[in-house]
């Protein structure tokens, strides 16, 4: 199903988050599965910015810590 960019969803945000000890997941807000595991934080950063600028959402990187370190929003025309 092809959506507009004014009925995007929460679903297409994609989230890195760090997995306990090492790696880092890449999977979109709402998902229930992850989209990958990676063993470096700019892998994942590189994966789920990707996927942010062709879904024209948004990316959320969290640190170690859980809390929020960078977002990303591709959701407008033209932005980078």
């Amino acid at each position: 199903m092809k959506t507009t960019r004014s009925n995007k969803s929460v679903d297409d945000i994609q989230l890195v988050i760090p997995l306990g000890g090492t790696g880092w997941m890449v999977k979109a807000l709402n998902a229930k599965t992850f989209t990958v595991i990676t063993d470096s934080k700019a892998e994942a950063i590189t994966i789920a910015r990707n996927i942010a600028q062709n879904k024209h959402s948004q990316m959320i990187v969290h640190g170690r810590c859980g809390a929020i370190e960078k977002t990303e929003n591709y959701t407008m025309a033209g932005t980078k």
